[in-house]
């Protein structure tokens, strides 16, 4: 094809069609111009095509995580309300200048206040896509600043989690061990003898005790708080997500 329009060239300029020579490079050069720009705008359209299936790609692989994370928030926060109901019944009866409930009872809900467990959301798709800088590929300032938000509150979460730990082993639940078998207090252990309210009642009624209890109580609260920022950032999450998704 070249070869052809060099001809057709040569022979104006063999012929003296000096004007016609130039008209006709002139012509030749704004179809090579604008077949580069066609070729340039296929090539874009394709990069684009491309980058929003990986966009697409992206968006679906968050949304299976967050739906699973939004399953598994709702179940952390049914737990942790049982155990500040627990704890607050507890509290309650101890309280009391009459004896509402067996110590059996008072074991049992006592136990809410050691069984605090860590939670971990599943962010396999947003750290890798951050690891990779793919992040950007969502263009959502909106859902950047609700991962942002979950992040937050995660990481709240984890220090809850550390100090749970620290308090079990070291701190004032550790202390507390050290003066009295923590399964006489929330009946994870049988008693050989019968423990009357009373005792029941002194043994954590001690500074130690009601540290410890109060300290766990704390703990609880706090992480449940810490759920539900995660959960309402999930929430809004899924909601951006399946709104990109629809585009």
């Amino acid at each position: 094809m070249i070869k052809f329009f060099r001809k057709i060239r040569y022979n104006l300029m063999e012929k003296g069609k000096t004007t016609k020579y130039f008209k006709y490079a002139i012509g030749e050069i704004i179809l090579v111009v604008i077949g580069i720009l066609i070729a340039l705008q296929i090539n874009n359209w394709n990069e684009g095509r491309k980058l929003n299936t990986k966009s697409q790609e992206l968006i679906a692989s968050l949304i299976e995580d967050f739906e699973y994370n939004k399953n598994k928030l709702e179940i952390e926060l049914k737990f942790r309300d049982s155990l500040l109901t627990n704890m607050d019944a507890f509290n309650e009866f101890i309280e009391s200048d009459t004896v509402l409930v067996s110590v059996d009872s008072l074991r049992e809900l006592a136990h809410s206040f050691f069984r605090g467990r860590p939670f971990s959301p599943n962010l396999t798709a947003y750290d890798e896509a951050k690891s990779t800088g793919n992040l950007s590929l969502l263009k959502s300032k909106a859902v950047l600043q609700q991962f942002t938000l979950f992040n937050e509150a995660n990481n709240g979460l984890m220090g809850l989690n550390n100090e749970g730990r620290y308090s079990y082993f070291n701190g004032s639940s550790w202390e507390l061990r050290k003066t009295v078998d923590l399964g006489l207090i929330t009946g994870s252990n049988p008693i050989e003898n019968l423990l009357s309210h009373k005792d029941y009642k002194a043994m954590v009624s001690t500074t130690l005790a009601r540290a410890a209890l109060h300290n766990s109580r704390g703990i609880t609260w706090n992480t449940k708080n810490h759920l539900v920022r995660m959960n309402t950032a999930t929430i809004e999450i899924l909601r951006l997500l399946y709104e990109m998704k629809k585009k």
